[in-house]
């Protein structure tokens, strides 16, 4: 209801609803939504310092720590173009729980804001987590070309085949960036 209030531009009556909601569902696991939700609508209301003040009262101790630290992420970039601070809310993330999922993430916010060397950095902590993982060889070899580090993206792909000669993916990475390189052989 509030959305649909929003898009017909009647925002005193989202407001409205929108503080219902809050007191409806304080303290139960619709809270969060309903704060997101909130911060959604101060956001197309250009109050983008309130919602990040909402966000941000969000404790690390909070089973919604990491959609918080995601949503003020988004702000950070997309709202102030502050990289640094977009990508400060997603090592937050990885320094809670440094999981494979959450440094993939990490590695992924840093090659959105062009930081490379960085991505690569928590795409090799990933894979010393889960050194199985197809994927992350592919990434960390992506992120590498992207640095114009030829060499060093070439050692990593040969490096990668010959421990996994049944991973696809990566012999045809490497043969694209030969190819690239004027490798033919």
């Amino acid at each position: 209801l509030v959305e649909m209030y929003s898009k017909l531009g009647r925002s005193e009556d989202a407001h409205k609803v929108m503080k219902d909601a809050l007191k409806e569902f304080r303290g139960t696991h619709e809270e969060m939504k309903i704060i997101l939700a909130e911060c959604d609508l101060l956001l197309e209301s250009g109050k983008v310092k309130k919602a990040l003040g909402k966000l941000e009262t969000v404790g690390r101790d909070s089973p919604y720590f990491a959609t918080c630290r995601t949503a003020i992420a988004d702000i950070y970039l997309k709202k102030l173009g502050n990289k640094e601070k977009y990508a400060q809310c997603y090592m937050e993330i990885a320094d809670k729980e440094p999981s494979v999922k959450n440094l993939i993430t990490l590695g992924e916010a840093f090659m959105q804001i062009q930081d490379p060397a960085r991505a690569i950095s928590a795409y090799e902590n990933a894979l010393r987590l889960n050194p199985r993982d197809g994927q992350l060889p592919s990434k960390i070899g992506k992120a590498l070309i992207s640095t114009h580090d030829f060499h060093r993206a070439v050692d990593y792909y040969e490096r990668s085949v010959r421990n996994d000669p049944t991973n696809l993916l990566l012999q045809y990475e490497l043969a694209e960036l030969y190819f690239k390189l004027r490798r033919y052989d």
